[in-house]
């Protein structure tokens, strides 16, 4: 009774994480599944005492799973598309050592939205350094040109039209690269 009551307890636990959890004994059998990680992998029904490659039927999971069986912590990202949506997926699986209950335990983190993210701050940074070249050679120019007394005053009114042109680019994409940083933070 005591027992049952600690696996209710774990099993509130795990539950309320918002990473997979799947734990497994020796016997490749699973011992507890969160929600999570049925959800993550489409997987209906109570998980425990089955073995644990009819839940997880993923091949890098599988080895990553026989590594920690063998004392070897891994870490992978995966798509998963169990649900017809590709979901990036990272997987931690490590050995746990000196509990006869559990052998290894993986825990699944949905990292779809951050790689989403970091693939538009990447575009963002690499656009921001593409465009920031235009109006500072425009700018290097117009320097170079100015000279004291070297031009005509309608010459170098025009120059100072270029200079201001392109410091208000410059701000622009400063104001860009500030309310990037905002909506990161």
């Amino acid at each position: 009774a005591h027992a049952d009551e600690q696996r209710a307890m774990m099993e509130q636990i795990v539950n309320g994480f918002q990473e997979g959890l799947l734990a497994i004994n020796r016997s490749r059998r699973v011992v507890l599944a969160n929600e999570r990680f049925r959800e993550l992998f489409c997987v209906p029904g109570d998980l425990v005492g089955r073995p644990y490659y009819e839940a997880v039927r993923t091949m890098s999971l599988i080895s990553a799973f026989d590594r920690a069986l063998d004392g070897e912590e891994s870490r992978d990202r995966v798509t998963l598309s169990a649900d017809g949506s590709n979901r990036r997926i990272e997987m931690r699986v490590f050995p746990v050592a000196d509990t006869p209950a559990i052998a290894a335990v993986a825990l699944f983190i949905d990292v779809t939205q951050i790689e989403r993210l970091e693939t538009i701050r990447r575009e963002f940074l690499d656009d921001f350094s593409h465009e920031v070249r235009t109006p500072l050679a425009g700018l290097r120019g117009a320097v170079e040109t100015l000279e004291p007394g070297g031009l005509a005053e309608a010459d170098e009114r025009s120059l100072w039209a270029v200079v201001e042109r392109q410091l208000g680019r410059l701000e622009a994409l400063v104001r860009d690269l500030a309310e990037l940083n905002r909506i990161e933070s």
